[in-house]
């Protein structure tokens, strides 16, 4: 029937691209490791010397942070953002590019399913993509913490992980 056209266009677009957003995942999740454990030995304190504004341009709260939020900046805010949303664009640009690419373009279009359903079902895959990204890295953000034994005490992990899964989506 026509849900399962919808299925299964989903279901090959997400098996497509599952792997390359796995990878994605952990490895920022690596580098959050790499990260943390590396601002773990590091004196950080001139970091609150710096001026306020500052500070606010780069993300460091002077109450809230620490190592941990340093690290999260750095892995979620730049390397992270960058690395999912790339995926993402990439992703979204192989859409329909990457069917005609394939010479698959034809046979998909050629399905009693509306070129909208179609769109949709690929727009749902790449949806389902960044938030399992996201999953990924609210699972590391949790996660390292505890293994460098930084204090992460007043930090929202979930917070920059959905700034990170919402920024790539509207790109």
């Amino acid at each position: 029937g026509a849900g399962l056209m919808y299925a299964s266009v989903f279901t090959k677009s997400v098996l497509d691209k599952w792997v390359a957003m796995l990878v994605g995942g952990v490895a920022i999740g690596v580098l959050l490791w790499m990260t943390m454990a590396i601002y773990a030995n590091v004196d950080t304190s001139f970091y609150y010397e710096l001026p306020a504004a500052m500070l606010d341009t780069v993300g460091i709260s002077p109450d809230v942070g620490g190592v941990g939020g340093i690290a999260y900046g750095a892995a979620f805010n730049l390397l992270g953002a960058m690395a999912i949303a790339g995926l993402a664009i990439s992703f979204g640009a192989s859409t329909i590019a990457g069917e005609e690419r394939n010479g698959t373009i034809g046979l998909l279009l050629a399905n009693p399913k509306s070129r909208s359903s179609v769109l949709a079902s690929k727009i749902a895959a790449l949806f389902a993509l960044v938030v399992f990204a996201g999953l990924l890295l609210w699972g590391a953000g949790l996660a390292v913490p505890g293994i460098t034994g930084v204090d992460i005490t007043g930090i929202d992990v979930a917070a920059p992980v959905a700034h990170l899964a919402a920024n790539a989506l509207f790109y």
